[in-house]
């Protein structure tokens, strides 16, 4: 019913414009969720400020240093960590660990200790 009265008003342009707009709001929506979730899927380092609590944490104590700090994405507010220490007494990688504040939720970390 619908082909009879689109070709009776000579509107059969309607199918290819309806195509064009279909195919805009495909688009708009791949490119969102491209931008959303492109941070998780190429690895992007978390913000400053959280990288920043991780060190203060490590530091606080003794003479830790922090030498290296990957803290990057796994989802949208979930965040992995590897930490490089150096230290003139060095201590189990679970000793540091727990110096880094619970607040951050870290889900996955590993902690590599070297002597300095």
């Amino acid at each position: 019913m619908l082909c009879i009265t689109i070709k009776h008003f000579g509107l059969v342009w309607m199918d290819p414009l309806m195509g064009i707009i279909g195919a805009a709001m495909v688009s708009r929506w791949s490119i969102s969720l491209l931008r959303s979730t492109s941070h998780v899927l190429l690895d992007h380092q978390a913000p400053e400020a959280i990288r920043q609590k991780v060190m203060d944490g490590i530091q606080k104590e003794d003479d830790n240093r922090v030498v290296d700090l990957h803290l990057w994405a796994v989802g949208p507010t979930i965040n992995a960590a590897i930490v490089s220490v150096a230290t003139k007494n060095p201590k189990a990688p679970e000793y540091y660990k727990k110096l880094v504040p619970a607040d951050l939720e870290l889900v996955h970390m590993t902690v590599e200790v070297h002597r300095i």
